[in-house]
């Protein structure tokens, strides 16, 4: 009878958790910029913003990325995001692309480009965090942007 009531106990604290889910936060590519130009390579700078619809705020984690220019992959990364998007607001998180020229030559004029990656993201549920600290992994949101970056000629 024990096992049964721990048992039942564990799936209806599941079941509470799974009803308190946070809404995902939207994330979307504000601007690009670059910041730094050596002969070596620059560093562009994306400004992130991410939006929350939910009475709850939502802690930012693990932001994977990847910048493609011109049909090839030129950086990949990851970067914790170290903010927390308020409730039924949004904040804007910078990521740095580290473009290097050691080897070949730097683009020039109009580039197509994509940025794309995910952003984790700490739901608020007393108990979910437990079992994100017990290692489940965390849910994530993704986000996707092209355009034409223009490098100098």
């Amino acid at each position: 009878m024990k096992r049964f009531s721990s048992a039942a106990i564990l799936v209806w604290a599941i079941f509470l958790a799974s009803c308190t889910v946070t809404k995902p936060p939207q994330v979307s590519v504000l601007r690009a910029e670059f910041a730094d130009r050596t002969d070596d390579g620059e560093i562009i700078r994306f400004d992130l913003v991410a939006t929350n619809a939910s009475a709850d705020a939502i802690p930012l984690r693990a932001i994977r990325y990847e910048l493609i220019l011109d049909g090839k992959r030129v950086f990949g990364g990851t970067r914790e995001a170290e903010a927390t998007v308020r409730r039924f607001g949004a904040q804007i998180v910078t990521i740095p692309v580290a473009i290097s020229y050691r080897d070949g030559q730097p683009p020039r004029g109009d580039v197509p480009y994509e940025l794309r990656g995910t952003v984790r993201y700490l739901p608020h549920s007393p108990l979910l965090r437990v079992f994100y600290d017990a290692g489940l992994p965390m849910p994530t949101t993704s986000f996707r942007d092209q355009g034409v970056i223009e490098f100098e000629p």
